[in-house]
Parts: structure tokens; C-alpha cells; sequence
């Protein structure tokens, strides 16, 4: 397969030199910033009133310049499947069951496989009218959380 994709592709192209290559690290907010895109509408789906994704993304650990990153990944990883996972994760009842959307937006989870970290959650199948409710949600459950914690047996 791979001889095959040199064949076909790779070996069309000179190799860059990416060595004095810099990357910057992703801009930190001091506020929330809200950003809207317009895609063109599903042909098929269960209810075409109800076709917008929310989806809220935080930026997190510098895997890079972070002296603790591992040990906050690997608690943010944990963290990550307490709030999403099974039927007893806080987003399961907050949002899955607020009967809002269809499912969990793409993208929604801890994202710890890149330079800077991200956490996302969101649902898709959401009415034009309910981006706000579940933003809203979304801002709720990590402040429970935030104030009760986990619960121990499930950590």
C-alpha cells in the first residue's frame, strides 16, 4: 500500500525542508468567542426544522511548554469520559436527555493527541431556536460539576 501511494502520489513532489519550520502556540482568550457557519442543509433527516450542531470547545493543556502536562492530560482524559461516557456521565443527562438534539455534536470529547489540548461538547440536530438552551446547558453542567465533583466510586 504504501509503495503504491509513492507510486501514485508521494513521489510526484520534492520534500520540504521543514526544519526552521515554527509553530505558534493557538491564541488564548480572555472571553468567549462565538463563531457561526452556514453549511448547506441536510436532503435527508428526521426533522429538517432541527439541522444546526453546538458545539463548545475549550483550549487546554500546552503539551509543549506545560512542566505538568502529562499528569493534567491524563486527569482531563478521566475527566473527559466521567463527563461523556455511559449513562450516568453529566452530559448524558444534561444535554442527550434534554431531548434538544439527536446525539453528541462530532467532535465532542477530550482531545489530548495534539500540541495544545481541547475539551468539546455539543449536540447536533438542534433547532435554530435552541443553540442558546444548549450553550446554556453546556455552562451549567461543568459548573455542577465544577462545584460537587465526582463522585468518588465512579473516579
Amino acid at each position: 500500500t504504501l509503495a503504491k501511494a509513492e507510486e501514485l502520489a508521494l513521489g510526484r513532489f520534492d520534500a520540504l525542508d521543514v526544519s526552521s519550520l515554527e509553530v505558534r502556540d493557538e491564541i488564548r482568550l480572555k472571553e468567549p468567542k462565538r463563531v457561526e457557519v452556514t453549511v448547506p442543509a441536510e436532503a435527508v433527516v428526521p426533522n429538517p426544522a432541527k439541522q444546526c450542531v453546538v458545539s463548545v470547545a475549550y483550549l487546554l493543556v500546552n503539551q509543549i511548554k506545560d512542566p505538568n502536562a502529562e499528569l493534567d492530560s491524563f486527569a482531563l482524559t478521566v475527566a473527559a469520559d466521567l463527563l461523556l461516557s455511559g449513562p450516568q456521565a453529566y452530559f448524558n443527562d444534561s444535554l442527550l436527555e434534554s431531548g434538544l438534539g439527536s446525539g453528541f455534536a462530532p467532535g465532542t470529547g477530550y482531545g489530548g493527541s495534539r500540541r495544545e489540548t481541547s475539551f468539546a461538547v455539543g449536540l447536533k440536530g438542534v433547532a435554530e431556536e435552541d443553540v442558546d438552551a444548549v450553550a446554556g446547558l453546556v455552562q451549567a453542567t461543568l459548573e455542577k460539576v465544577a462545584e460537587e465533583g465526582f463522585p468518588r466510586e465512579r473516579v
